[in-house]
């Protein structure tokens, strides 16, 4: 049996989504967020973790690959898509190294990089500074 495609969309670009389903996940998102809000208490050890968290995954992302449970990507391929493809322009622009981080192969946006003053982070989708995730609840709270 085939997996069902989603209709190509000139928004989406290389990579369509089901708009329909993305739409319904927000709605229940929005509605479910106040029942799980992490409070005070989530929110002081988020502060706590997030720092270790950009401080370790740059090295197990190096420990996976070298066991062969991820492969690294240095460049982009047809694999990556628009949004990362402009950002790994830019940061080659800027003289950052990124490589991606593919665990089993599969293309999730997930990125290291070692900035020209030797700090190395890790990130999906677009890198954040540490501040700003704290700023807006719904700005990139997927570790909360």
């Amino acid at each position: 049996m085939a997996l069902p495609q989603a209709r190509k969309c000139d928004e989406c670009g290389s990579d369509p989504v089901f708009h329909e389903m993305t739409y319904f996940t927000i709605l229940i998102d929005d509605s479910m967020r106040k029942l799980f809000d992490p409070g005070f208490v989530g929110t002081f050890f988020k502060k706590i973790l997030d720092p270790l968290e950009r401080a370790i995954m740059p090295r197990i992302a190096k420990f996976m690959m070298n066991h062969g449970l991820a492969q690294q990507i240095d460049e982009p391929d047809e694999g990556t898509q628009l949004l990362a493809l402009m950002l790994w322009q830019e940061a080659d622009t800027r003289g950052i190294s990124v490589k991606e981080f593919r665990l089993f192969n599969l293309p999730r946006n997930i990125f290291y990089a070692v900035l020209p003053s030797g700090k190395k982070i890790a990130y999906e989708g677009i890198p954040l500074p540490p501040s700003a995730i704290h700023r807006v609840g719904w700005l990139d709270n997927k570790a909360i």
